[in-house]
């Protein structure tokens, strides 16, 4: 384990609790201003880049609202970042060649995976708080955890897909997905439903709803005709937005399984996207196609296309909806922040 910590770690996630986009990272001193709008004017400013991953970014979260971000990538690192200051406050590194991804941050705990194991990682301080019976084997793809933090979804290389109870680390049900690896899941704010995505071209169908309590299948979602690699609920939860690897994004209803419209605009596959947390914007992002776009949720309209110069990976937005983090293969962060 390596630690670096300008600042404590304590002072970091009591001090830092609201930001200011246009103080955040030096955005003073020539910032991007891009306009995109909704309902009302909007600017989103290219605030700072954090350097610090040696290879691709798999995965980004925010840790609440304590201005600190969380990373993940294949160099096997997960860093913790002022976004502030734009200092990076600690670092773990695992063996080398282990893959990393950060999924959640729940309870105080960050939520990740190292190749064959998931880690509950209580962040203050950085201590590994896993239930024994998480770190079990077979490596993983994804993990998703309920709002509430009582539940992860896991989805394996292996085909499993799994829902276990996080604090006890009990395995309670198996779900019978298909024969492929499952690459994306994500739970609906209210905790009651689960998408799956495989990493398959099934004719049948691209993307299942659970019903969390029951492990019913609800929904089987066709009509993306490369794999889909990332889902995501909308803050009501009436929709359900897919990234596949057709270069669209499928926005669907999530009561009727019905597909209500496809985006059309990116120029290479959609590795993830993000609602933004008042549901009236949804952001996608693109590895082969190097872009990222902002989609009016309610019309479908393209608000702003953004050619990036990097191959994007993941895209999280802060909870209060005024930061973007952008990550790919460079290994590089681009932090933007919103601000009407």
């Amino acid at each position: 384990m390596r630690i670096h910590r300008p600042h404590t770690l304590a002072l970091l996630l009591l001090g830092v609790v609201a930001i200011s986009p246009l103080s955040a990272c030096g955005a003073s001193n020539g910032s991007e201003s891009v306009p995109f709008s909704t309902e009302n004017t909007a600017e989103a400013f290219r605030l700072c880049n954090l350097h610090g991953h040696s290879d691709m970014v798999t995965s980004a979260v925010f840790l609440g609202n304590s201005g600190v971000l969380a990373s993940a990538g294949i160099d096997g690192t997960i860093r913790l970042w002022n976004v502030e200051s734009a200092q990076e406050v600690h670092s773990f590194q695992s063996q080398a060649g282990d893959w990393s991804n950060v999924f959640a941050f729940v309870d105080d705990c960050l939520v990740s995976s190292i190749n064959a194991s998931i880690r509950l990682w209580r962040v203050d301080p950085w201590e590994d708080k896993t239930p024994e019976g998480l770190a079990s084997k077979g490596t993983v793809l994804s993990i998703a955890a309920t709002a509430n933090g009582s539940l992860l979804a896991v989805g394996r290389l292996d085909h499993r897909l799994e829902i276990w109870d996080r604090a006890t680390g009990e395995l309670i049900r198996s779900l019978p997905e298909r024969d492929f690896p499952v690459w994306g899941l994500s739970f609906s704010l209210d905790c009651d439903l689960l998408a799956s995505t495989v990493g398959g071209d099934t004719p049948e169908c691209s993307v299942r709803l659970w019903d969390v309590e029951t492990g019913e299948i609800l929904h089987s979602l066709a009509g993306h005709k490369r794999y889909v690699y990332s889902t995501s609920f909308s803050p009501d939860g009436t929709l359900l937005a897919s990234a596949s690897g057709d270069s669209t994004v499928k926005i669907w209803d999530v009561e009727t399984g019905e597909e209500v419209r496809t985006l059309s605009g990116h120029r290479g596959k959609v590795m993830d996207l993000a609602f933004s947390p008042d549901g009236g914007l949804l952001v996608s992002a693109s590895a082969h196609g190097k872009d990222l776009i902002f989609w009016e949720v309610e019309t479908g309209k393209m608000l702003r296309y953004m050619l990036l110069g990097s191959e994007l990976t993941c895209v999280a937005f802060s909870p209060d909806g005024t930061l973007l983090a952008i990550a790919g293969y460079s290994g590089t962060l681009m932090i933007w922040g919103v601000q009407e």
